[in-house]
């Protein structure tokens, strides 16, 4: 059987609190849109082989990730599985989506580095701030990996989103 390395690793934050990049959200004429490939839906493993031989890997290769590669992890995180009714690889209660994912992106070929929101609708990534922002967040997590990895992933989530009244997520 045919051993596969995997060798892309990528620190999560569920966050509920805000760390300060000092960076505001371009939504004017300054949008940087960048279209992602389109995921592949037919693996080479299947999913009960890749859960379990799924570890933790805080050792990182010099080579910079592809766009393909990021593309393929941000779908797998958040990305639209029925366009029709929004439906996504994650579950949500209510199908409410309460959580947003950020690319901190570092050594990624032909991906400047700086911090990016992904958009699943439409399978993009939205230009949030330029310029290398991992010591950034190196400082505020305190995680060494953070530093030598070629991207970070952030995942906050939104409490004020919900749509069912009454309803307490705090």
């Amino acid at each position: 059987m045919k051993k596969i390395n995997i060798f892309i690793v990528f620190v999560i934050f569920f966050s509920w609190f805000y760390v300060d990049f000092g960076v505001a959200i371009a939504n004017d004429a300054g949008e940087k849109i960048i279209k992602l490939t389109q995921p592949k839906y037919d693996g080479e493993i299947s999913v009960e082989r890749a859960l379990k031989e799924r570890r933790s890997i805080r050792s990182y290769k010099t080579e910079p990730l592809t766009l393909d590669i990021i593309s393929q992890i941000l779908w797998a995180a958040q990305g639209v599985t029925e366009p029709q009714r929004g439906l996504r690889t994650a579950p949500s209660a209510r199908a409410q989506y309460l959580l947003e994912v950020y690319l901190v992106a570092g050594n990624i070929t032909n991906l400047k580095p700086g911090i990016y929101r992904y958009i699943p609708k439409d399978h993009t990534l939205l230009l949030i701030s330029h310029g290398e922002m991992k010591e950034r967040l190196y400082s505020a997590a305190g995680q060494a990996p953070i530093k030598a990895a070629p991207c970070a992933l952030l995942i906050t989530g939104h409490a004020n989103r919900s749509k069912k009244p009454g309803m307490d997520v705090s």
